[in-house]
């Protein structure tokens, strides 16, 4: 999770904690059919390890839909990096940019509802896009490296949530998704395209698998 999003779960994360000894007991099952969903496990490892898990989920903002047991639900996790390096000599200056953006859709059904608990599964689509690009300039031409990275996948989930009050939660989820990718790696010459070339390209399936590592605290509505 880049240093952005970490700001924003600490931030939030925070505000959500301060009234949480005043709410009231739940004593009813929730009817509140929307939930608002932000990741805080960046916020978490930092506060007790200092650490990023590499099998958190990367949604940064999730949403769920409840309607009766039928669960509807998406998510959305954006990064953005941006950083220019000067040297001595040829290459005067080198740029850095890496974007991703993670999404996902799924639908399923909640197998246990209880007031305090909650249990469902079901089956997500998800994809990602994520390029990376290293731009050496040296005052003759500007030449890229550009490295795309493209998959789209699913599998079945897995998702616990822990009702503090009717209108807030925490939640954990594991999921498994078989994923169909392929990477590009092309040079790019702006003053003479035609020495324009694709390095590499591949392309395959994985598996990946998200454990039961990340907590979203939730807003419902």
């Amino acid at each position: 999770m880049s240093r952005i999003n970490r700001m924003i779960s600490t931030v939030l994360a925070l505000i959500t904690c301060l009234p949480l000894g005043a709410q009231q007991p739940v004593t009813d099952a929730p009817v509140l059919k929307h939930a608002l969903g932000l990741n805080a496990t960046g916020l978490l490892h930092n506060l007790f390890d200092g650490t990023e898990r590499e099998d958190a989920l990367p949604y940064l903002l999730t949403y769920d839909l409840a309607l009766g047991k039928l669960l509807l639900r998406a998510g959305v996790g954006p990064e953005y990096a941006t950083e220019t390096v000067v040297h001595e000599g040829f290459a005067d200056s080198q740029k850095r940019t890496d974007l991703r953006l993670d999404g996902r859709i799924g639908a399923g059904i909640h197998v246990l509802q209880h007031p305090r608990w909650q249990v469902a599964t079901g089956v997500d689509i998800a994809g990602y896009y994520h390029l990376e690009e290293i731009t050496d300039d040296s005052g003759f031409d500007k030449i890229t490296q550009e490295m795309e990275d493209q998959g789209i996948g699913g599998g079945p989930f897995l998702q616990l949530t822990w009702h503090v009050s009717p209108r807030i939660s925490l939640r954990t989820e594991s999921a498994f998704y078989a994923t169909r990718y392929k990477t590009t790696h092309t040079e790019i010459f702006e003053n003479f395209p035609d020495f324009n070339n694709q390095l590499s390209k591949t392309t395959g399936t994985r598996l990946d698998i998200y454990l039961p590592a990340s907590m979203f605290v939730q807003f419902h509505f």
